[in-house]
């Protein structure tokens, strides 16, 4: 039981909105349950996940392009350090699209104390995974 117990308090705590989608929670656990102190709470509605030293929110290269760099920006500035996943589901784009969106991650990315990650839908976990090792 002590063993139990001393585990558990050396595994990094991992924060999940609880706003999030039931379904995505519950594969959120299963998937890091046993790496991480999962805890589902109420986080700002603008982050997904947090631990000690950062927040994590996901965005689509859609809402990118629709939204203003500066909406993006105001909307997290001010809340620490912040990683943002950018899920890629624009499989066809033209030209003046993707410079646009290449423009707005440029923009996020000068800003200090944010990181942009840019994923195919399948990579999540993964990449959620990198980001939570590569802060240590």
């Amino acid at each position: 039981m002590i063993k139990n117990r001393r585990l558990l308090y050396e595994k990094r705590t991992l924060k999940v909105n609880q706003e999030n989608n039931i379904d995505s929670i519950i594969e959120f656990f299963q998937y890091f349950g046993r790496r991480y102190n999962v805890i589902a709470t109420k986080l700002d509605k603008t982050i997904q996940y947090e631990t000690d030293t950062q927040k994590i929110t996901q965005t689509y290269k859609t809402t990118i392009l629709e939204e203003n760099s500066k909406t993006i920006i105001d909307k997290l500035q001010g809340k620490g350090r912040i990683s943002i996943i950018i899920i890629d589901n624009m499989h066809k784009c033209s030209e003046h699209e993707s410079m646009k969106i290449a423009n707005t991650i440029d923009e996020i990315n000068s800003i200090k104390n944010f990181n942009t990650h840019t994923i195919d839908q399948k990579d999540t976990f993964k990449t959620l995974d990198m980001i939570i090792k590569e802060e240590t």
